[in-house]
């Protein structure tokens, strides 16, 4: 879709095209509450459908169709509306074909399952007494799969022509709508009908149960009939705009942009209109909304260490965000001070923002993760003190920019002389000094020490909303004057006014950089504002959770020095410069390879090394043959074979380069990389079966289904193997897809395990309070089942965190076959193989059993080695010493060797200035 908007507008003037761009903007700020209204919505219509199927009210053939067009519309909201957002401000070409081709498939499916229910009603009330035999819900589930795969099928005709694109939705559209007034037609004159009968029979003999079955068809006919208006009502604006501008592109304006997010609408709306005309329904979604609010309530009251928790939780926040806040503040101020350029007096406001940043994260957040593992007065009192000051400081820098942008608009010709060096050093130390005294309040009452901060928290947003307000409105003034000079004043005064026209654009684009700044200081201080506000006037609804507010006000001071790296080019371009200064990294592709192969040659003897002897210990040890051992056997089977065959197969492509290699380490490592990977999926399968069904989990998941699912996953790995060996492109989306798959499926799984520990830790609760002891076979079942579960969970961190940045690299491959890959991109692979040197540390550290028999076995390996070499030596009569002898010997040619060989590398590489590269540098220090 988006691909035509823009051709349409690539020879729109100017003034045209600043209004297009403001409605754009207000297009995708349309969408963002729409999305998360069709989020919500349809999450909690199939969380009611999902609880209440095994009722015979909600049940049903329509209950399966409701069920799709409410996915439909989910999945509308959850990854059509994201990437409409992003391709409408960013404008690629890529999104662009990828939105076009999620809307079809989404929007499709949607419309063809409204389709499918008209016709459904249709028959419903045609033959209402065969329906049940007609309509069966196996039946009705086959049609909305077929649905699903004829609306993805019909979404990649985009990629052929965007007249056969038209002409797919034109004729979708069409027959859908033609099919459902055909059926409403006749729901109409059946109903109709029906009402004639029913007065005939009611003026003869009253037949209940056939007028309670006409009347509940009817009814149903109605609703559907409300939910075919509603959708014509969002999908015909967008039909008609598409159908006028395929045959007159002159008559496109402006807000026919608003008919797509009119059509993403109806995700939104539809949620409401089942919950309105379906009472089943209705109370579902209201039952579960009452049982997640009285499970947030028990949670609170029955869990006596939430406060602990809850700092735990703090403290675990705040660390990564500490380092983040000194690391990335500490380049930016670096960078600035080592850049001439560098030396206007918005730059020097920017500077002093950054160093309250650096401080936050150098002695606010230390003090405060002190504050909460201790919990002493005298440190609260510190920390407050320095935190206000520092954070203060911030958010006054924060408010003296969105000033220092306004005077730059307001007065951009005297700007210069009105904002200068020396003034804007004062302010900045004029902010300290104000806030450094107002930091004093702790030292009085706590009331107000919270009042005080509320204030300066509405008083900054307050001055900063103003400064915007006025902002936009000369910036909007500013595109007018500047669209009436470029159409009426001549080539000479044109030429003038160039300078004053630039002027304007840098202070309207330093405007914008400095909106998301306040922007992003609104959503980090509102929520202490609102705590500190509870806090100083209604402490009694006080709760352990606002304390949280502090750490989001924290997150900050990590997050600005990025958003100044993103929107300030020239500041960019110095904290890369000073990055590859400090790091002394001037690398090329030669360089990165060696390094990678260097780390993976240190990774191979650890991967073999610890997944065999996982693997010798599970097989020695008779205890260790439950399924979820068999699936761990199998993962480490694959880690092994990462460590024997792909890593080597790795680091010998790198460094000769053959083509033989690369296929041979592709091959390799799609094999078992991909079994490793579909492995994890399985046992975070498993785990979810065996909390959800954890007494009939034995006689679900044997030992011999483990085994054969093991099996089966190898030799679909070989099959895919074969399939993507046809093209690299195939090979690409093969691994995105399987990839993504995974990740997919093993969180969804651990979304499902939480909420199920979740309900058994507050049903033991209720237990423990009622029975004492009968219940501690149970309780240690599911101690069990949490603590596999936890440890799968592990895996799983472990897994994303070494399998994301490949499945990225080959998902931008998948989209663009012709973009070219930075060399840091290698890095993808080396930690995709550290996943396998990593896991049987995991094992080993998590499962107490296999810990143990790693270490028997590890024990009786050296018994028995030291027991062959005492046997050998005694029978020998060879003495200790001689052991030191033969190692001295052994030793002396290794030596010999050394030198000589390292002496001749350094001389030749010394007497050959042509080998003088980067990489020799550093094999040069490798032979040293």
């Amino acid at each position: 879709m988006e691909s035509k908007f823009v051709s349409n507008y690539s020879s729109k003037p100017e003034n045209d095209l600043t209004r297009l761009e403001t409605i754009v903007v207000i297009n995708c700020v349309l969408n963002v509450p729409l999305m998360l209204v069709s989020i919500f919505g349809n999450i909690l219509v199939l969380a009611a459908i999902l609880k209440t199927s095994s009722t015979s009210s909600i049940s049903s053939p329509s209950t399966v169709f409701l069920y799709s067009l409410a996915l439909s519309d989910l999945l509308v909201g959850v990854v059509v509306q994201p990437v409409y957002i992003a391709n409408a401000a960013t404008g690629m070409t890529y999104l662009q074909t990828t939105m076009a081709t999620l809307a079809f498939a989404a929007s499709g499916v949607s419309l063809f399952t409204m389709t499918a229910i008209a016709v459904d009603r249709s028959l419903s009330l045609h033959y209402h007494m065969r329906y049940p035999q007609l309509m069966t819900t196996s039946r009705a589930r086959y049609l909305m799969v077929t649905l699903w795969i004829i609306a993805v099928l019909l979404s990649f005709s985009h990629h052929l022509s965007d007249l056969t694109y038209f002409l797919v939705i034109a004729l979708c559209i069409i027959l859908c709508l033609m099919t459902c007034s055909a059926c409403y037609i006749d729901i109409y004159r059946i109903v109709r009908q029906h009402q004639l009968q029913i007065q005939a029979q009611q003026q003869a003999v009253l037949n209940a149960e056939y007028n309670h079955t006409v009347k509940k068809s009817t009814k149903s006919a109605k609703n559907t009939f409300i939910y075919f208006i509603t959708m014509v009502l969002c999908y015909l604006p967008m039909f008609i705009t598409k159908a006028i501008t395929s045959v007159f592109p002159d008559l496109w304006t402006n807000e026919w942009i608003f008919t797509e997010t009119v059509v993403f609408m109806n995700s939104a709306i539809n949620p409401f209109l089942y919950c309105w005309r379906l009472r089943e329904l209705r109370v579902a979604v209201l039952k579960i909304l009452h049982i997640w609010a009285k499970m947030v309530d028990e949670t609170r009251t029955n869990t006596p260490n939430t406060s602990e928790t809850l700092n735990i939780v703090n403290v675990a926040l705040n660390v990564p965000l500490m380092f983040m806040a000194i690391i990335g503040n500490a380049l930016v101020l670096v960078a600035t001070l080592r850049t001439p350029s560098l030396r206007s007096a918005s730059i020097i406001l920017l500077c002093n923002l950054t160093l309250s940043d650096l401080l936050v994260g150098f002695l606010a957040q230390p003090l405060y993760i002190a504050r909460e593992i201790t919990r002493e007065r005298s440190l609260r009192q510190i920390m407050e003190t320095v935190a206000f000051s520092v954070c203060g400081a911030s958010l006054s820098s924060i408010t003296v920019i969105s000033v220092d942008r306004l005077m730059a608009l307001h007065f951009h010709m005297r700007y210069s002389y009105v904002m200068t060096l020396n003034r804007a050093i004062c302010t900045s130390a004029a902010l300290w000094l104000i806030c450094v005294v107002l930091s004093l309040s702790t030292l009085w009452q706590m009331n107000i020490f919270h009042f005080t901060i509320v204030a300066c928290i509405i008083v900054c947003l307050l001055i900063c909303t103003i400064c915007y307000m006025k902002i936009y409105r000369i910036v909007r003034r500013h595109q007018l004057q500047i669209a009436i000079q470029t159409k009426q004043v001549a080539k000479e005064t044109s030429k003038n006014a160039e300078g004053h026209e630039l002027n304007i654009v840098r202070s309207t684009k330093s405007a914008k950089n400095t909106f998301i700044y306040y922007m992003m200081m609104i959503l980090c201080y509102t929520p202490l504002f609102i705590s500190m506000f509870v806090s100083a006037f209604f402490r009694q609804y006080w709760r352990d959770e606002f304390s949280l507010a502090e750490t989001v006000a924290f997150m900050n001071s990590s997050i600005n020095p990025f958003l100044y790296c993103w929107r300030l080019r020239e500041l960019r371009k110095a904290v890369v410069k000073t990055t590859k200064r400090m790091l002394r990294l001037q690398t090329d592709l030669e360089t990165v390879e060696i390094i990678h192969c260097i780390f993976n040659a240190f990774l191979i003897p650890i991967s073999i090394t610890g997944n065999t002897l996982v693997l010798v210990a599970i097989l020695r040890s008779p205890s260790l043959r439950s399924p979820s051992i068999i699936l761990l056997c199998c993962l480490a089977v694959s880690d092994l074979f990462v460590g024997i065959l792909v890593q080597p197969s790795f680091i010998v492509y790198h460094l000769t380069k053959s083509s033989n290699f690369y296929k041979a380490m592709t091959a390799t490592s799609f094999v078992a990389c991909g079994v490793s990977l579909w492995t994890m999926g399985a046992i975070a399968v498993d785990r979810c079966i065996a909390l959800h069904y954890h007494l009939r989990y034995v006689q679900l998941v044997t030992t011999r289904r483990a085994i054969y699912l093991s099996i089966t996953l190898w030799i679909v790995a070989f099959i895919f193997l074969f399939l993507t060996l046809l093209e690299n492109h195939v090979f690409a989306v093969t691994v995105a897809v399987s990839t993504a798959t995974c990740l997919l499926t093993c969180l969804a799984c651990y979304v499902r395990i939480y909420f199920i520990v979740r309900r058994h830790q507050l049903q033991i609760m209720v237990q423990q309070r009622a029975v004492a002891g009968s219940i501690n076979g149970n309780n240690h079942n599911m101690r069990e089942s949490r603590n596999t579960a936890t440890n799968t969970f592990i895996f799983y961190i472990v897994l994303i965190m070494c399998y994301t940045p490949l499945s990225v690299t080959w998902l931008v491959v998948a989209i663009s076959p012709t973009y070219r890959w930075p060399m840091e991109w290698i890095v993808a692979d080396t930690l995709l193989f550290m996943n396998s040197s990593i896991n049987p540390f995991l094992y080993c550290w998590r499962l107490r059993e296999l810990r143990e028999a790693v270490v028997n076995m590890a024990k009786q390996i050296s018994c028995k080695m030291a027991g062959k070499l005492e046997r050998y030596f005694s029978s020998k009569n060879t003495s200790p010493e001689i052991i030191v002898i033969i190692n001295c010997v052994l030793n002396a040619p290794q030596i010999f060797i050394t030198i000589v060989g390292n002496t001749l590398v350094l001389v030749a590489v010394s007497r050959t200035p042509s080998i003088g590269s980067q990489s020799t540098i550093m094999l040069c220090s490798l032979a040293v």
